[in-house]
């Protein structure tokens, strides 16, 4: 089977909403930044070419703005990371994007997809969510896509919705419980690869544990 072209990947994080006319500031895709640290470390970096969108870009362009940057760029697919402070934003972007490009891919990972979110699984313009721990399902994702409109096989922590005109959050196709990653160590670090540069947001995050030990009643992303 011959391999198709090059395919451009872009992921993007919007930031929080600021309070005030002040700069945004913060706003370090470091999710983005493994999911491309990971698929290049397993060899995806020679199909597919995995950009993250500049913060310049993310924290200064208007809504409108970023749609016309993101159109420009012709992505094959477009990785949003989703928080509560943007998943509103994010579903309006990701749904002015499809009008512009119907056929780009649009995929949602963040701690705001959940598989009992049902509020954003049932809204209609994406092609695929990530829940849970994101690395390994997003590479999966990436070699499922080189033949196929969706992977061949169940992709651990990826729900792919039914097609459209019908009921897009469906629990039954609540995809297989993906395992995480046992040692972080594993990912290696996204500044030390280069994708990260510490002084773009004079920041540097440091992610030693994922989840909370704790169960509490009011935290949604227990």
């Amino acid at each position: 089977m011959s391999l198709p072209t090059r395919r451009t990947v872009l992921l993007v994080q919007l930031p929080i909403p600021p309070l005030g006319p002040a700069p945004i500031r913060g706003n370090v895709p470091l999710a983005a930044a493994y999911l491309k640290l990971w698929a290049d470390s397993h060899a995806l970096g020679s199909l597919y070419d995995i950009d993250i969108l500049p913060a310049a870009e993310t924290n200064c362009l208007s809504d409108r703005a970023l749609v016309a940057t993101l159109a420009d760029r012709r992505p094959w697919l477009v990785g949003f990371t989703c928080y509560v402070w943007n998943i509103e934003r994010t579903l309006w972007i990701a749904a002015e994007l499809k009008r512009r490009l119907p056929d780009v891919r649009i995929v949602l990972g963040g701690p705001e997809i959940t598989a009992d979110n049902a509020w954003v699984l049932d809204t209609p313009d994406y092609d695929f969510a990530v829940i849970g721990e994101g690395e390994q399902t997003f590479a999966q994702l990436l070699l499922g896509l080189l033949g196929d409109e969706v992977p061949p096989l169940s992709v651990p922590g990826l729900y792919v919705p039914p097609a459209p005109g019908a009921c897009r959050f469906d629990p039954s196709r609540r995809p297989p419980f993906r395992t995480p990653l046992p040692d972080l160590n594993a990912l290696g670090s996204p500044y030390l690869a280069g994708i990260l540069d510490a002084g773009d947001e004079q920041m540097l995050l440091l992610e030693t544990t994922r989840g909370c030990v704790f169960k509490c009643k009011f935290c949604y992303y227990r």
